[in-house]
Order: C-alpha cells, then structure tokens, then sequence
C-alpha cells in the first residue's frame, strides 16, 4: 500500500498562512501593549517628578542660589535647613538623587543641595563639579526647558529616569536662577521591559510553530467540507463511491486480525434492459431505487457503496457466515415488492462471504467469493426464468 505524504502542498500553504497570521497578531499585540505599558510607566514617573517639582518650586529658598557657592557654606542654617527638607522628601517620595544646582560666576555648573546622607559616597558638597555628561541637560532647563526623559537611560551607574527643571527666582516666575535634578532607579522597570522584550519573540515562535501545526493537520477536517464529501460520495445515489470503497479497503487490509469481516455484494438485474428501453433517466432512477432498497439492510456504522454502473457493496464488520446470508434473504424478499418512482420492479442478485482465518490470504479473497456467490444467484435466475416480461414504460 502506498504511503501517503506527511504533509502536502496544500498543509504547508495551511501551515505557513497560519504561522504569518500568528506572527503578525502577536508582533500587533506585543507592539500596542508593549508601546502603551511603556509610556504608562515613562508618564507616572514624570507625574512624580512634576509632583516634586511643583513642591520645591513652591518651597524652596531662592537664595540659597545666590548665597551657597563654596564647601564652607554647608555649615550655614540655611544650608542645613534645605539639606533637611531635601532629606525628608527622598524619604518620602522614594527619589534616587535630588539636589540642586546653578551655574557659577566662572561660567561651571556646580552642585548646591544633595538629598543623600552627607556619609553616602556619591554625596556631592557645595560647589563640587556637575558631571560633564549631564551638563547639556542642565543647560537645557537653564534655558526654561523641562526636561523629561522619553525612556529609561541605562547609565554606568545603572538604569534611571533623570529630569531637570528650572527654578524661578519668584516661585514659578521670573529668572532662571538653578535648576533642580530629580531621579529615579528604574532598574525593576527597565529589566521587567528588558525580558519582555526577551521573551516576547520566543513566545511568539512558539504559537506559530503551534498554530502551523494544528492547521496542517486539521486543515482537511475543518475547510471545504464540500470537496471532500464529493470525492467520496457518489453523486447519483448519494452513497459512498468506488474511491471511497477502496480507502475503506485498504485499511480493511491492514488490519492484522480480520476476523468477523464480511462483504455484501448486490448486482441489479435487467439495467441494460431498462437504459435501453425507456432510456438513461428512467435507468438512474432504477439505479437509485435499488441503491436505496439495500440501505435498509446496511446498518451503521457499515456504509453502502456503489462500486460501478449497477453494483454495490457493503462491508459489514463483526458478522458471521449465517447472519450474512439472513441480509442477503432480507434484500432478496424485500426486492419482490419494491417498485422505482417510474412502477419498475427492482430487481436484483446478491452474494456474501466472510473472512475464513487459514483461509483467505486478504479481504480480496473475501471479495471474490463473494462475487462469485451473486453470480451464482444471477445465473440460477437465468436458467430457471422468472416469467417475466422485459421492463416496459407504465
């Protein structure tokens, strides 16, 4: 028995349609997901900064930028007083660096308040250097200019959300006399997008090896179901075709027990008869009425096929030898009063077999005895007559 391809041509179109159509919705999803959970995150940590912001513009000494300019000024209660309030609101607010700055009357930024505990290594006093690396953006808010990171930055010194704004020498007015510098540690946000970032592809890899495979293997089930029946269906009488029979055959002959396989095989007398002289429909109306004159006697799950011009043939599982032949007397006496819609009597010869374990070599065996019983029963109508005449138009 051949075997048949894995996967065909039209299981690997399936398969791959499936797989772009799964990329793309993912990559859509991922994208419109991804973008606004991002800039959820990026928007709620600039309502935090602005938040504090909005507090120092309100709260802050003004002239602590023009009086803190060197390390010695530190010991001044102003100095003390600001250090304090910065102190309290790091606390508060979870900020990684707060401090303020102005730029000099040598032209370099400097350093006036820092939020972190005088003790911490990275506390800058008055007057110390504003890194080269950030002086663009205090530059920036020098110039009136908020300043709001767009994405996480990941630093030397780890992964942050920096801002700068521009404080007024008249509460939200005026000259630009400092800047203050709000940050954030982002490290949980930042490696949480990271891995999603990560994973998102391999996930999506997944799904579409996943769908691919599913819609390869279910594509004949679930799409043109038309088609299919079509090509195992015969058209006239609605029953199961010659290509259908055959399918069914061969896994017939696969199987390693056949014990208890048996085949009707059922031959309708006097077609030639009929096509010739009441012509071609009336003989496919004979062709149909004889078809559905076997059906009764063929129960599911055993299926009726038609397997030529005037010839049909059921396997019938699980049957013996004498239970066989009370359907072949079932369908001989029902014959005797089973009339076509054009009033012909159906006529018709059937022979049976089952398989003989030590016998029969396959189910062809079986087939052939069969076949050889109907012909008997054919031939004994010959030779014995039926008396009657040739079929006649009503």
């Amino acid at each position: 028995m051949k075997k048949q391809k894995r996967l065909s041509r039209v299981s690997m179109q399936a398969f791959l349609l499936t797989a772009v159509m799964v990329v793309l919705s993912c990559l859509l999803i991922f994208a419109v997901n991804y973008t606004l959970s991002y800039r959820d995150m990026i928007d709620s940590l600039q309502e935090r900064a602005g938040g504090i912001y909005q507090y120092l513009e309100q709260n802050l000494n003004v002239e602590s930028f023009s009086s803190l300019n060197i390390p010695d000024d530190m010991r001044d209660e102003e100095y003390r007083e600001l250090k304090k309030m910065f102190e309290n609101i790091k606390s508060v607010t979870g900020v990684r660096y707060l401090y303020t700055a102005k730029q000099a009357d040598t032209g370099e930024y400097i350093y006036l308040v820092d939020g972190l505990p005088s003790e911490n290594e990275d506390f800058r006093r008055v007057g110390d250097l504003i890194e080269p690396e950030i002086i663009p953006d205090i530059e920036r808010a020098y110039q009136n200019e908020i300043v709001l990171p767009e994405e996480i930055k990941d630093t030397s010194w780890g992964n942050i959300f920096i801002s700068y704004f521009p404080i007024h020498s008249d509460a939200g007015n005026g000259e630009v006399i400092g800047v203050v510098g709000i940050e954030f540690d982002a490290e949980h946000q930042y490696r949480t997008f990271r891995w999603l970032g990560m994973a998102t592809p391999a996930i999506i890899a997944v799904c579409c090896v996943v769908a691919g495979i599913i819609a390869a293997l279910l594509f004949k089930r679930i799409s043109n179901p038309a088609y299919r029946d079509m090509a195992n269906t015969d058209l006239l009488t609605g029953l199961g075709n010659r290509n259908a029979f055959n399918v069914a055959l061969n896994n017939l002959e696969a199987l390693p027990d056949k014990t208890g396989i048996g085949i009707v095989i059922i031959d309708l007398d006097d077609l030639k008869q009929v096509n010739d002289s009441l012509g071609h429909p009336a003989g496919d109306e004979y062709i149909r009425a004889g078809g559905s004159l076997a059906q009764r006697f063929i129960k599911p799950p055993d299926v009726l096929y038609r397997v030529g011009g005037d010839e049909f043939a059921a396997f019938v599982r699980g049957s013996s030898a004498e239970e066989l032949a009370e359907v072949v007397r079932g369908v001989e006496e029902a014959a005797g009063d089973f009339y076509d819609r054009n009033g012909l009597r159906v006529r018709l010869s059937v022979g049976c077999a089952v398989f003989r374990p030590g016998e029969d070599a396959g189910i062809a065996d079986v087939i052939e005895r069969a076949d050889e019983a109907m012909y008997r029963m054919k031939k004994a109508k010959k030779e014995r007559g039926n008396g009657e005449k040739p079929p006649q138009a009503p």
